[in-house]
């Protein structure tokens, strides 16, 4: 009884090894292969669409992922470039009308268009739009050069578009900005700078005087991103509270050159790090005078919204900042930071600070999907 049983199972489809491909006819050899290169065109078109709902619910954030790149490389296994050239796909293809974007799939899953080749055009099209944002291409044109690089090799490819881009006045494309790492510490990046950008460079170098001659492009960059941190961090927490957090982490070092900076900084400013009042902001002494002059700013009220954010002292945006290392706690981005309420103010949450953390865009949008939804979330982000 038990052989009848197995003998009314299906066979268990095997694939195919390296010996039974050798006791294949040439005929039966070749559409194999056609089939299977059919069957992974179809499934590169599957794929772009999962890679659209993915971006769309911002599921790479659960995951840890700063992006959906991040996703496609990291979790995915793609290597940098093959997951460029999806997500370049996956742009454009997001960018098109349904009908006009069934057609352009139906051009990868026969082979008329790959996606190199789409990732070129959509390259092309972003540069026209840089350079010159009024002639930027609509879905119709965008159609239409894609269909100029149908069965285009990628050198043909390069022609054709090189060709549009001299026609419509975008000018011969710049080489694109490249960066090779080079130990764990250091990297080399590649990039291309205008007249107008040098010239404020060196405007900057005239200004900080005799201490900026010796200095290499390096170090004139790493001083320019310095005096940028310390004017975006007085803009953002407070110049006194900034000031106060700089000393009080230099000055525990005395013999620091840093420490040293910072004492003289003060000295320049005429104040002394003091320790912070009630609501944040600290004593303020004046070091001409000799006479301490505690400014206390008016009581600020929380968690009232202000042109639709819900408004937070500066000094607590500080301690949170500080708190969580000026990173999201979820992917340890450092870009598009917003200060989030773990539990949502609408279902109860707090503004204290254990109900607060550091998120960066894409979290905080999915964060917003899982409690409110993805129909809530897009309005929400639309009225913004």
């Amino acid at each position: 009884m038990q052989a009848q049983f197995v003998s009314q199972q299906k066979p268990t489809k095997q694939p195919l090894d390296s010996v039974q491909l050798n006791k294949l006819s040439d005929d039966d050899l070749l559409i194999r292969t056609q089939r299977l290169v059919q069957k992974e065109r179809e499934l590169v078109t599957a794929i772009l669409h999962h890679l659209t709902e993915v971006e769309r619910r911002k599921l790479y954030s659960d995951l840890g992922y700063k992006s959906l790149f991040d996703y496609a490389v990291k979790e995915l296994g793609y290597s940098e470039g093959q997951a460029g050239r999806r997500l370049q796909a996956m742009r454009l293809l997001s960018e098109l009308p349904q009908e006009e974007k069934k057609e352009v799939e139906l051009k990868i899953e026969s082979g008329a268009l790959n996606l190199t080749t789409i990732c070129q055009a959509q390259s092309f099209f972003n540069e026209i739009k840089k350079a010159t944002p009024e002639n930027g291409f609509n879905f119709e044109q965008k159609l239409e050069v894609l269909r100029e690089l149908e069965h285009k090799t990628v050198r043909q490819g390069q022609v054709v578009l090189l060709q549009k881009m001299e026609s419509s006045g975008g000018g011969i494309p710049l080489p694109k900005e490249k960066e090779r790492w080079l130990s764990a510490e250091h990297s080399e990046l590649r990039l291309v700078i205008g007249a107008e950008l040098r010239n404020k460079m060196d405007e900057v170098r005239a200004l900080l005087g005799p201490k900026a001659i010796g200095l290499s492009w390096a170090e004139l960059i790493e001083e320019m991103a310095r005096l940028s941190l310390d004017a975006l961090k007085d803009k953002k927490f407070g110049k006194r509270r900034h000031l106060n957090m700089t000393l009080s982490s230099n000055l525990s070092e005395p013999s620091s050159p840093a420490g040293a900076s910072a004492r003289g900084d003060a000295l320049a400013r005429g104040t002394a790090p003091t320790t912070e009042t009630a609501f944040g902001a600290p004593a303020q002494t004046s070091l001409k005078a000799g006479v301490k002059e505690k400014v206390t700013p008016a009581p600020y009220k929380e968690g009232v919204k202000k042109n639709g954010v819900r408004s937070l002292s500066k000094s607590k945006r500080h301690r949170i900042w500080q708190r969580d290392g000026g990173a999201c706690v979820k992917c340890g981005a450092k870009a598009a930071l917003h200060v989030d309420h773990i539990i949502p103010v609408a279902l109860g949450g707090s503004c204290e600070e254990q109900n607060l953390r550091l998120l960066c865009f894409n979290c905080n949008v999915r964060e917003g999907i899982r409690h409110f939804g993805m129909e809530k979330m897009k309005r929400t982000i639309i009225q913004r």
